[in-house]
């Protein structure tokens, strides 16, 4: 194996009998001397109040955009109108809006929004190594929040959004289950929890309702063994699965010079590599087939987005949204 391999493979790698995935973290920003080593920071998740903060206008502009997350049903509140399909009965088509209709020839069919809420679970990966944080600390730099931040901002902003809309909204692996705006503050509060307790490394989906929607953000940089299971479960699930993966930037740049000491905040492994600098326009090759690799892996019942933490939130969260937002052939009634 080359040293190339042994280093992204190390980021996939399981500690020896721990049951976990062990991801190398690179240290701080800066070069360091032959021989020397220095663990990754790792970065607090920010109190509940800065977290609803931010989160807040990412949900608004999810809500403002041209995805809303209405659907068809039979409730009372109009929606739109869309033209009359074959086999349809008579009976749903409005007689006073196709005759408005400048071509003679289509007819029209007014709709109503769904009423009957969905289910929304949220799972943010609570691997210690989702905590690293760049090193924020060179003053004119922009400040570059840790993995478990985003993850929890991008989840929050997500999570607001569906109980905006009439959405049911829990977390995967517990029972209870959220209503309405004013409940956010509660879904919140749990999400900042579930990062703390001591849980498995990977999404509960044992425990997931198969229609229910879900949401998985990660680093997704796990043993390709498991990698490959659970999107081969969540692209086989009749509910809707968005997969939010989130990197930090030296997970791209690899912006290392000379020999640096690779470390891991789950287990005591190292990965000495001498000229980092030597692998890097590699290291991006190898680290653009594992993104392309995860993008395959994705089924028609999921979707797959890509977040750098240096980068705006609000894009993947967008193509996110409208995924889960999309209403089923079957219909969405089900929990």
């Amino acid at each position: 194996m080359t040293v190339l391999n042994s280093l992204l493979g190390f980021w996939h790698k399981h500690a020896p009998g721990s049951g976990a995935h062990a991801k190398a973290r690179p240290a701080g920003g800066r070069p360091l001397p032959a021989g020397a080593s220095k663990s990754g920071p790792t970065g607090a998740v920010p109190a509940l109040p800065e977290l609803l903060l931010a989160a807040h206008p990412l949900a608004q502009a999810l809500l403002d955009g041209p995805h809303s997350r209405k659907r068809a049903g039979d409730g009372e509140e109009f929606w739109q109108f869309r033209p009359y399909q074959p086999l349809e009965p008579a009976s749903a088509i409005d007689w006073r809006q196709s005759a408005r209709s400048p071509n003679p020839e289509i007819l029209w069919v007014r709709e109503h929004e769904q009423k009957t809420p969905r289910t929304l679970l949220i799972w943010i990966d609570p691997s210690p190594s989702m905590r690293w944080a760049p090193d924020n600390s060179g003053g004119t730099r922009k400040v570059v929040p840790a993995k478990s931040e985003a993850a929890l901002t991008a989840a929050l902003a997500l999570g607001e959004a569906a109980l905006k809309a009439g959405e049911r909204v829990g977390v995967a692996g517990r029972p209870r289950l959220y209503m309405g705006p004013q409940a956010f503050g509660a879904l919140a509060a749990a999400l900042k929890e579930s990062l703390a307790e001591d849980r498995p490394p990977l999404p509960p989906l044992a425990t997931v309702p198969p229609h229910a929607q879900l949401l998985l953000v990660s680093d997704f940089l796990w043993p390709e063994k498991s990698m490959e299971k659970i999107f081969s479960a969540c692209a086989s699930r009749p509910g809707r699965t968005a997969l939010l993966c989130v990197l930090d930037p030296a997970e791209r740049e690899l912006p290392y010079q000379g020999q640096v000491r690779f470390t891991t905040p789950e287990s005591d492994q190292t990965l000495t590599l001498p000229a980092v600098e030597s692998l890097r326009e590699n290291y991006r090759t190898e680290l653009e087939g594992h993104l392309a690799r995860l993008r395959s892996l994705q089924g028609p019942r999921s979707r797959f987005a890509l977040h750098w933490t240096d980068t705006s939130l609000l894009p993947p969260l967008m193509k996110l949204h409208a995924w889960l937002g999309k209403r089923n052939a079957a219909g969405d009634a089900r929990p």
